[in-house]
């Protein structure tokens, strides 16, 4: 049977949720039925979450776009042609663009192939994402809330984020989680409060901290996963500003534990996970990897978080930006560990549905309906 060449690309230079979910996707997709390659920028680092993936990589210049100018237009037209050039070598049938700033560049070398656009954010003018969109062939957005900010219309089609963290979570050594938390200062009796993201200001790591002061419990501890370095919006040194701040406080109890690559340590080494996001969140994987690992979730209600959590049912949704709510969604939990078991195995029983392997079914059934 001939396969389908896919080329999948990507930008961004540092790892997030739309990378996380690529690498997942590239493992489970049937490579008896497609060829998939890949490129990312030159200037990315995070490759080596791609080294399972079975897939050759290709790297082009890909440039920053927050600002129509020259200079910007110029390397823009620069990748532009080095994406054509690579088409020309590979001849793929179809290009998915994981990212939008992926979509423009595939939409100007447009050519032969079929092109697939995943819409993960609200980033970008909804009149520059008219234009490429009548480009693409095939449209999906990662939530109704990203679909109906668009104003998605006949192309477009919501298909929600999926893990593979059930089949990560069997790759954790016995004892690994025991021994990140102890060397994270972490005690067997001590209730742990987690954040996995990047450390930017409209993610709202600063406002769990803010939180977290105002629980006068020191069998509380805080740890922060993930890094904002050379990301628009980093917030690391507030952050620790923040902590010196309430050393009296948070002095043994507040964590910043950096990137993790291993990411079903991150969540085994917690008891209550927190997206404590200020602006709107498109869809976040990392609430379907909690959940996928049997976590309870506080998250603001805002965007598509609360297309997934439930308030009270198989998680809490607090107001974006309140501290002081946040707090008490903390110390609700903090106080009943039946409420902690039972919201966290409604969380897992309803992310059944959104596991890798049935998202790859239904995108392999989109791919095959464009060729």
């Amino acid at each position: 049977m001939k396969k389908t060449k896919i080329l999948f690309v990507d930008h961004t230079p540092f790892p997030g949720g739309a990378q996380i979910c690529l690498a997942s996707h590239l493992k489970c997709l049937d490579q008896d039925r497609f060829q998939p390659f890949l490129t990312i920028a030159k200037s990315s680092k995070y490759d080596s979450i791609y080294h399972n993936c079975n897939v050759p990589i290709y790297r082009i210049d890909f440039e920053q776009l927050k600002k129509i100018e020259l200079p910007k237009l110029k390397q823009l037209g620069n990748s532009v042609q080095q994406f054509r050039a690579l088409v020309k070598f590979l001849e793929p049938e179809i290009v998915v663009a994981n990212t939008t700033r992926a979509l423009i560049v595939a939409a100007m070398a447009k050519g032969d192939f079929r092109l697939i656009s995943y819409v993960r954010d609200y980033d970008y003018p909804r009149w520059l994402m008219k234009i490429f969109s009548t480009r693409a062939d095939k449209i999906l957005a990662v939530s109704r809330s990203v679909a109906e900010y668009y104003g998605g219309e006949k192309k477009w089609e919501v298909v929600y984020l999926g893990s593979d963290m059930k089949d990560q979570l069997a790759s954790v050594k016995k004892g690994e989680a025991a021994q990140l938390k102890k060397g994270l200062g972490i005690d067997a009796s001590d209730i742990v409060i987690g954040y996995a993201g990047r450390l930017v200001g409209w993610k709202g790591p600063q406002v769990l901290v803010e939180a977290v002061s105002k629980i006068a419990d020191s069998r509380v501890k805080l740890v922060l996963f993930g890094s904002g370095k050379g990301q628009p919006g980093c917030v690391e040194g507030l952050l620790r500003k923040q902590i010196k701040k309430y050393q009296y406080k948070l002095e043994h109890r507040v964590k910043m534990a950096g990137f993790i690559e291993k990411r079903p340590l991150i969540y085994q080494s917690l008891d209550i996970f927190v997206l404590p996001s200020q602006d709107p969140e498109p869809f976040a994987t990392n609430v379907i990897e909690a959940a996928l690992t049997g976590l309870p979730i506080i998250a603001t209600d805002s965007g598509g978080t609360a297309e997934f959590i439930r308030d009270g049912k198989n998680g809490l949704l607090v107001k974006p930006g309140d501290s002081d709510e946040l707090a008490a969604a903390l110390v609700r939990l903090i106080k009943s560990a039946s409420l902690r078991k039972s919201l966290g195995k409604k969380a897992k029983l309803d992310a059944a549905a959104f596991t890798e392997v049935k998202l790859a079914s239904r995108l392999e059934r989109i791919y095959r309906s464009l060729i």
